[in-house]
């Protein structure tokens, strides 16, 4: 029944029993609300995870002489004698014992191994742990990035690295269609990342064409708009194409570091699986008048004893190659600086590189230089302003600890001359590539 009531104010109308039929939806329009603030501040608040993933680049590009037509349209089909070669190779141990690449898919490095690995100061194979080079250069990355964490009281324990593999084909249309299938594994890791209650934080690093297929994550982005997003980009090596240069502007991309040295005649002479190929971004823009967006990617020149044409193509990725580049008369203090940091590839020092870089505003690194020095008990990466040479920062001296690090690389680092080892692996290869072809005729 209607009952009117008399306030002050006037005339109130309510149906009896509304008051506390009122004050129940109020309760649990309150639980309700206060329930998802509750889910949507446990999700801003997760915890990060730092997932790190190391894709090579083209493998043993001499075998594409067996299909060099085929190679040139980008026309290779598994039939074909490099594709079968290529795959009879692809895990060979040197391979896996001398760079970073292990098995194809995504491989997660056990952080059991990473951990006893650390604690060895002699090969791993005599261990009975895993004798491939991606363990002992990612647990050294790993070392590095946990140096920089403690100095800048960052959590050092909830990383996870992994690698990606492919058939390492050279060849566009084969980095192409292995996007899609490594797009959908990382979203699928994210998704695994996210039911675990972490944020997944991204950062893929690339080797020569390992770099492309990093670029062409925003091919695969267009097809799926699942709404990838990749943190960092790290790039060593990685020719610098038309196919794929305008990719590094999608907005999937947070930052993209472009590592590249001036002794490296590989990464610019790729003719087989593009028309053209730079070595950084503002080249490839002059020549094609392209336009990257202003401060998301940095073209960053390595030099050694500030000399920017020591560094080759394997020496960022392989161990014990600081001697490959079309320069061989090094400097004292150039060979200095390669006799302190071999036989670990460049990329594992990534983390300083990226530490000093982002130490500064984008806009005042147009043009920058990374320069590793050495002297007696000291080893110091530069951040130079790259024409003038003026220091712009620094990082600590870091011999002591990286000694310590070296130490742990074990098996495929005992020389630090290179000359007969690279000698006797060229030989292993091209006698493994000889049986791989009379397999495949005789199939």
């Amino acid at each position: 029944m209607q009952k009117k009531t008399y306030t002050n104010h006037g005339y109130c109308l309510y149906y009896e029993g509304s008051s506390s039929w009122s004050f129940l939806k109020i309760i649990v329009c309150i639980m309700i609300v206060s329930f998802f603030g509750n889910q949507l501040h446990i999700y801003k608040e997760r915890p990060t995870k730092n997932i790190t993933i190391f894709i090579h680049g083209t493998l043993l590009t001499f075998l594409a002489l067996l299909n060099p037509l085929k190679t040139y349209t980008q026309t290779i089909k598994p039939k074909d004698w490099y594709y079968k070669c290529l795959q009879a190779m692809r895990g060979d141990s040197d391979i896996l014992h001398d760079s970073i690449v292990l098995e194809e898919g995504l491989r997660k490095i056990d952080p059991l191994i990473l951990y006893q690995c650390s604690k060895l100061h002699a090969g791993l194979i005599k261990t009975g742990l895993p004798g491939k080079g991606a363990y002992q250069a990612i647990g050294a990355y790993d070392m590095i990035a946990k140096l920089i964490n403690k100095k800048r009281h960052q959590d050092s324990n909830n990383s996870s690295y992994y690698t990606f593999g492919f058939n390492g084909i050279l060849s566009h249309a084969h980095r192409k269609e292995t996007s899609l299938k490594f797009y959908e594994e990382i979203n699928a890791l994210i998704a695994d990342c996210l039911k675990s209650g972490f944020k997944p934080v991204l950062n893929l690093c690339g080797y020569s064409h390992g770099g492309n297929l990093i670029l062409l994550l925003a091919y695969a982005e267009l097809i799926h708009k699942q709404k990838l997003h990749i943190d960092k980009v790290i790039l060593f090596g990685t020719p610098i194409q038309t196919e794929t240069a305008m990719y590094a502007n999608h907005p999937m991309f947070e930052k993209i570091y472009n590592f590249f040295s001036e002794g490296d005649t590989i990464q610019n002479s790729d003719s087989f699986s593009s028309a053209s190929s730079f070595r950084t971004f503002r080249e490839i823009c002059n020549v094609h008048n392209l336009e990257i967006i202003p401060n998301k990617v940095y073209d960053i020149r390595l030099l050694v004893a500030e000399n920017s044409t020591v560094l080759g193509h394997f020496s960022y990725w392989f161990f014990n190659k600081y001697y490959d580049s079309w320069t061989t008369n090094h400097s004292n203090s150039a060979q200095l600086v390669l006799n302190t940091i071999s036989p670990l590839p460049t990329a594992v020092f990534a983390p300083l590189f990226l530490d000093l870089i982002d130490r500064h505003t984008p806009s005042n690194l147009k043009n920058i230089d990374i320069n590793f020095k050495a002297e007696d008990q000291l080893l110091e990466i530069e951040l130079l302003e790259g024409e003038s040479k003026m220091r712009i920062d620094k990082s600590e001296n870091i011999y002591s600890p990286f000694s310590k690090i070296k130490r742990y690389t074990g098996s495929p680092g005992q020389q630090t001359e290179s000359t007969s080892s690279n000698t006797t692996s060229i030989l292993k290869n091209l006698g493994a590539g000889i049986s791989a072809i009379i397999q495949s005729i005789i199939e």
